[in-house]
């Protein structure tokens, strides 16, 4: 009975997987909901939506990560987990009991080709969301999403993102004998991966940190625009060691560029204060494996430039800068 009990478990785990993960591609963005707003805002959440797909994808196509469904008290969401981390959770579940020998090849096998299932249906539904946003753009008069071009200009004087621009500073400055940061950041991600080992090459700690955001890096603004971020993160740890070791990936600004809005807000912080993500454990004890904001920001009325970006630390960032053309 034991051993039935185990796999029924494992079956509805599996089937848990693939049945969140559908609801949450063909869910988004949702039908209903997407009627009741103005073309302009049917716009974004398109844009939105289609931003997290790419992030999920750019994660799934490095081959570190399986993509599976996490459901919460209101909403289902895909997740990206570390294969590794996967690893780790079988093997405990296997120690502890929970999960029979044998079953592991099945459940590895089955996470493996729901995850790939996952990725055709994002890259499906990528597509559609691409053509649903033509139609609705050519209907509504609307400029699509893509960098602007030289005909796309707007109107007078606007700000116009510099030559060499995103810039992406990636410095791995804890590499060490018993510390290493295996990091990457682009123009729509960040990766942060950490791991502590003693002496005698063990490993005592480990976590990843995982960022995306979109609706960053058009080619032109006009004077006084807003934008709008999407910030999402997520965190996962292998050896823990009870390490208080959050990370808070952010957006800043500089020379103007200002934070009118961020949701939701972190107790009675400025919108400004909440323009990032508390991940990972901090001192207040709490686990935060992911998080979310979506941060309103605005270009200044006219100057000389501008610059924004999203940073962990001083050693991973990405930054766009812009200057003022008349």
């Amino acid at each position: 009975m034991m051993g039935t009990c185990r796999r029924s478990g494992l079956t509805q785990l599996v089937c848990a997987c693939c049945v969140v993960a559908a609801l949450s591609i063909t869910c988004a963005p949702p039908c209903a909901a997407q009627a009741e707003l103005t073309p302009e805002e049917q716009l974004q959440l398109i844009d939105e939506t289609t931003a997290h797909l790419q992030w999920l994808l750019g994660l799934y196509d490095t081959g570190e990560y399986y993509i599976i469904g996490q459901s919460g008290l209101a909403t289902i969401a895909l997740v990206p987990v570390p294969k590794e981390h996967i690893i780790t959770t079988v093997s405990t579940l296997v120690y502890i009991g929970q999960i029979e020998p044998a079953d592991v090849p099945k459940l590895i096998d089955a996470l493996k080709r729901f995850s790939d299932q996952v990725a055709v249906a994002m890259r499906q539904r990528v597509a559609d969301l691409g053509e649903q946003r033509r139609q609705l753009a050519g209907g509504a008069g609307t400029a699509p999403a893509t960098p602007t071009t030289d005909g796309q200009r707007p109107q007078g004087a606007h700000w116009q993102l510099k030559p060499g621009f995103p810039k992406i500073t990636n410095l791995n400055t804890s590499n060490s004998q018993t510390e290493a940061v295996d990091s990457n950041v682009s123009g729509t991600t960040m990766m942060y991966h950490y791991t502590k080992r003693g002496y005698a090459g063990n490993l005592e700690h480990e976590f990843t940190l995982t960022a995306g955001y979109g609706g960053l890096g058009k080619q032109a603004y006009a004077p006084g625009e807003e934008f709008v971020i999407e910030l999402e993160g997520s965190f996962t740890r292998g050896k823990d060691c009870a390490w208080s070791d959050g990370k808070c990936p952010f957006f800043y600004s500089d020379t103007g560029v200002r934070v009118v809005k961020t949701e939701p807000l972190v107790g009675d912080r400025r919108p400004a204060d909440c323009a990032q993500l508390w991940l990972g454990r901090f001192t207040d004890g709490k686990d935060r494996p992911t998080d979310h904001r979506s941060i309103t920001a605005v270009m200044p009325e006219h100057g000389d430039k501008c610059e924004y970006g999203i940073a962990i630390d001083p050693n991973h960032r990405v930054a766009w800068e812009y200057e003022w053309v008349k």
